[in-house]
């Protein structure tokens, strides 16, 4: 936790910044220090005056809130009105995981905190378009990049490292020559006589 101080008139502002295993691949974009960076700069725009408080996770995941450390101490700051404001560089930061992400983002406005994310240029209670902030949740579940990329990147990472046992064999190529036959087998009488005619 890094607290930066807060001038009269201003609002205690908590930042929280996360980053996993799994952002390996884009870890320029998404870094803690990167993180970190926007969220002052929009704090210092849109804010002057307010106290600035970071929380991090590091190597978590985004799908569940309770094995990180830092996002669990900085909710007892918000469900106890310690900060006012949350600030995340975006939704993805804050949860991967569309019900239980959605269902915090209410237990928080509830407790009268005001949630902004700023890639998604969303302030929650503020921008009530809970459609919009549905669907930019149900977009951050969705793999971003192909998640056996990113797994075999880490993979490689950890055998230099000499962490991790030797690659995995690559799966079967029959498995996309049936999956087309199957398909392909599985359509409708009517639409295969209609495809050969």
């Amino acid at each position: 936790m890094i607290s930066e101080g807060r001038r009269e008139g201003g609002f205690d502002i908590a930042g929280y910044a996360r980053i996993s295993v799994d952002d390996e691949l884009d870890r320029d974009n998404v870094s803690i220090e990167n993180q970190k960076a926007i969220i002052r700069d929009f704090v210092r725009q849109r804010f002057p005056g307010s106290s600035l408080t970071f929380f991090e996770d590091r190597d978590r995941s985004g799908y569940t809130f309770e094995q990180r450390e830092g996002y669990q101490q900085m909710r007892r700051g918000l469900m106890d009105h310690t900060f006012d404001i949350l600030l995340v560089k975006d939704f993805s930061r804050f949860s991967r995981r569309n019900s239980r992400g959605l269902v915090e983002l209410e237990d928080l406005r509830d407790a009268g905190v005001r949630i902004i994310s700023i890639g998604d240029g969303i302030d929650f209670p503020n921008d009530d378009d809970w459609l919009k902030i549905q669907f930019q949740f149900l977009i951050n579940e969705m793999p971003v990049t192909d998640t056996s990329k990113k797994v075999r990147n880490v993979i490689r990472r950890r055998q230099v490292d000499g962490k991790a046992s030797p690659k995995p064999s690559s799966p079967p190529t029959t498995s996309l020559r049936c999956w087309t036959t199957c398909t392909r087998s599985s359509r409708p009488p009517s639409a295969s006589a209609s495809a050969t005619s």
